[in-house]
């Protein structure tokens, strides 16, 4: 009979005790039917992705800073030497010294307010925001309650509509109204996210959910109502969003028009 290995030991219980939980099948423990609650109520909040505003808020570029005048910043320091010359010229009681610094601050504050000012006269108002912040919000919050009620085809709708709302608040601020893009349109999307889609939604949920499924007005659902006119506003978006591409490729087309006339022959 070979011996055994002194080098090895054999034990018919863990030999590591720390270690030893992790051998035992351990029970599971039942978990809280509120807490379950609690967590299927989140997942369904955020079946349909982030919130609009937030996305929003973080892809709108914000406007790039313009570099200060350098008229004005001449006339700062211009200014400010000034103001220490009549500093000086009060410690020494020097009457040359003091009307030096007045004459320099005075001249450096005026340089300094001129090239400000012409500044402000020539740089372009900004924007206006296509969607304001209160709106988003009120989507959100309809997007919300609607997550856990609604089957997955419109899940899917909604989740699509969102994503072409934020690309089209990406490239709003750089849209020209033109005959590709009018007013009307710009006014369509904006009333679309304030107006449209939150009282399409609103209309959804006053329906009682046990009978959202059935036939009701014209051998239709609440639900095909619901899918029909989400498709409807879907459409008029990317129309939208077509209107938006054509005008940014027709001022590409007269930039080229522009170019070729200066070509030299």
């Amino acid at each position: 009979m070979t011996q055994p290995d002194p080098n090895y030991v054999a034990a018919d219980r863990p030999v590591n005790r720390r270690t030893a939980g992790r051998q035992l099948r351990l029970q599971p423990q039942p978990v809280n039917s509120a807490v379950q609650a609690r967590l299927a109520a989140a997942q369904a909040r955020n079946r349909l992705g982030p919130a609009l505003a937030g996305q929003i808020r973080h892809s709108v570029a914000a406007a790039p800073r313009t570099a200060m005048p350098k008229r004005a910043v001449v006339g700062g320091i211009l200014a400010a030497a000034g103001a220490i010359a009549l500093f000086l010229a009060l410690l020494q009681a020097s009457p040359l010294l003091a009307a030096a610094g007045a004459a320099a601050l005075l001249g450096g504050l005026a340089l300094a307010w001129r090239s400000l000012r012409s500044r402000a006269v020539d740089s372009a108002p900004a924007p206006m925001p296509l969607f304001d912040e209160a709106s988003l919000l009120a989507l959100d919050a309809a997007l919300e309650q609607m997550a856990p009620e609604v089957p997955e085809p419109i899940a899917v709708q909604l989740t699509g509509l969102k994503k072409l709302i934020v690309r089209i608040a990406r490239h709003a601020n750089t849209a020209v109204v033109d005959e590709n893009f009018t007013m009307d349109d710009r006014l369509y999307l904006t009333e679309c996210v304030r107006r449209y889609l939150p009282d399409t939604l609103q209309s959804y949920l006053a329906v009682p959910r046990e009978q959202r499924d059935a036939a009701m007005l014209e051998g239709q659902s609440a639900a095909q109502l619901l899918s029909g006119q989400l498709d409807l506003l879907r459409a008029e978006l990317e129309k939208r969003e077509t209107g938006m591409g054509r005008s940014a490729a027709e001022q590409l087309l007269r930039q080229q028009r522009f170019l070729q006339s200066k070509r030299s022959l």
